[in-house]
């Protein structure tokens, strides 16, 4: 091995100039064929054609869908009791609005938009189990009987929310592509060119700087985001600004 370096460093010094001259020739042609370069870190190209558990896993995903999510955690304020408050109800509403809005996203799961089954009478319904923010709040009871619910919901118990209710996270279904991952890579740039806006927009349910989160959502405007998640935006500022 030392042999072979010391034969490729005297090649090397030997034919530095026109080693430099075709560094700085290539230069540019890499740089130019290197912007097409693709990227895809799809389950699919961790194995060849025919697998027998890439096949496997085409048959899951067939039978249950998508299985990559974005997870969106959420902690009560230092002092609060819970997350059952205005402030951070609104916050996992608006939040949930926001993703449910991306098309790359195929399904959404928060307190605000989670479904419970119960007997009513004979009959069983399907309900959510906030229907609305303000009913819920103006009566204590109601929050009360909201986590007797929760407390008898295994499958959201521990994922959903905790059970101190201090924390709970919002999930956002990914749509899965055979061969590509383009999509998951436009939904990262969306959320970065969104990502500080956002988080001030979030920090205006915690203080009052609605004017913070107005030069935010002019920044957004700058870099290009969707209508959309501009009217998610405005519309939480909007509200926070009447307040």
């Amino acid at each position: 091995m030392t042999a072979l370096i010391k034969v490729w460093a005297d090649f090397v010094i030997a034919h530095r100039l026109a080693i430099i001259v075709m560094t700085v020739l290539l230069l540019p042609l890499i740089l130019f064929t290197g912007r097409a370069i693709p990227f895809d870190n799809s389950t699919a190209r961790y194995f060849i054609d025919g697998d027998p558990a890439l096949i496997e896993f085409d048959q899951l995903v067939e039978l249950f869908g998508d299985n990559e999510y974005l997870i969106v955690g959420l902690e009560a304020a230092p002092g609060v009791e819970d997350i059952f408050n205005r402030d951070t109800l609104q916050a996992i509403r608006k939040i949930s609005d926001y993703l449910d809005f991306d098309p790359a996203i195929t399904q959404l799961q928060s307190l605000t938009s989670y479904q419970y089954i119960h007997a009513d009478g004979d009959d069983l319904s399907i309900d959510y189990l906030i229907e609305d923010i303000d009913d819920l709040l103006s009566q204590a009871s109601a929050v009360e009987e909201l986590k007797a619910i929760l407390r008898q919901e295994d499958p959201a118990l521990d994922t959903l929310i905790t059970r101190d209710f201090r924390h709970t996270r919002i999930t956002a279904r990914v749509e899965y592509r055979e061969d590509t991952s383009a999509h998951k890579i436009e939904v990262v740039k969306r959320k970065i060119a969104s990502k500080h806006a956002l988080e001030r927009v979030i920090n205006t349910f915690f203080d009052d700087s609605p004017l913070l989160a107005v030069n935010s959502l002019l920044e957004m405007k700058k870099g290009g985001i969707s209508e959309s998640e501009l009217a998610i935006l405005e519309a939480m500022i909007e509200k926070r600004k009447k307040k």
